[in-house]
């Protein structure tokens, strides 16, 4: 249940559709799934209301419409209470699905082996704009619209569309700059690289990471590089970022 997501109404799968990326749905609306799959599958729920693990979220509501501390929520920004939607209590040793967390999606986008030369290439599966096409869908080959799944070929860990076709949402809140000398605005940061993070970084409790890139990105420009970072608030959503699960593998 989304009541603050009225401006994208539900669109049925159908045999054009029903392989591609899922998008314009809200960060919070993709806890509720994650829940829901993982108990519709028999595994144990990620995402809880309260410290104990005791109630798996099952609404987008931050909290109950009954609740005195819903009153004034303006369903834009998060809210920041414990144990509501937008900061679930989480059990990272559920068997269930689960959002990953941002170093979990760059490791999966770089192959998973820093050793490997592979690891600092510029896209997933591929170094140079060339190549891109052949593993991304970028604007150059989308027609500005989704595709199916899989089409394009993988990186070195066989995952498909780390780069193109859609931007995926990962668990961490966004962080900024404590100083802002450098970049003024907390977008479009520059490419660190892994295992090289600022350490004058700080969380910005308003917004949730994005990485990857999207259909209608355009090669030639930064955001389409594997270290592109983005922030977007868990109250919005957008035709051109999904989202991909993992589970904690005992």
């Amino acid at each position: 249940h989304s009541p603050d997501n009225g401006n994208n109404p539900f669109v049925p799968a159908n045999d054009g559709n029903k392989h591609h990326p899922v998008v314009s749905i809200l960060w919070r609306s993709m806890l509720v799934w994650c829940n829901a799959y993982s108990e519709m599958t028999g595994l144990s729920p990620v995402y809880y209301a309260d410290p104990e693990y005791t109630e798996p979220i099952k609404s987008t509501f931050p909290c109950p419409k009954e609740d005195e501390q819903a009153v004034g929520y303006d369903n834009i920004n998060p809210y920041d209470g414990p144990g509501f939607v937008d900061t679930p209590y989480v059990k990272w040793d559920s068997t269930g699905f689960r959002l990953p967390t941002e170093t979990e999606w760059e490791m999966a986008a770089r192959g998973g082996n820093p050793e490997a030369e592979s690891w600092n290439w510029k896209y997933a599966g591929c170094n140079d704009e060339a190549s891109l096409i052949d593993y991304a869908w970028t604007k150059e080959n989308s027609d500005n619209k989704t595709h199916e799944v899989g089409k394009k070929k993988p990186n070195s860990l066989g995952l498909h569309d780390m780069c193109g076709n859609v931007q995926e949402h990962c668990f961490d809140w966004f962080v900024v700059r404590e100083s802002d000398d450098e970049l003024p605005t907390f977008f479009n940061l520059p490419w660190y690289g892994p295992d090289k993070r600022p350490s004058n970084e700080k969380p910005s409790n308003s917004a949730r990471i994005w990485r990857g890139n999207g259909y209608s990105d355009d090669i030639n420009i930064f955001n389409f590089s594997l270290g592109f970072r983005f922030g977007y608030v868990p109250t919005r959503s957008a035709p051109y970022c999904g989202f991909r699960v993992a589970r904690s593998i005992k």
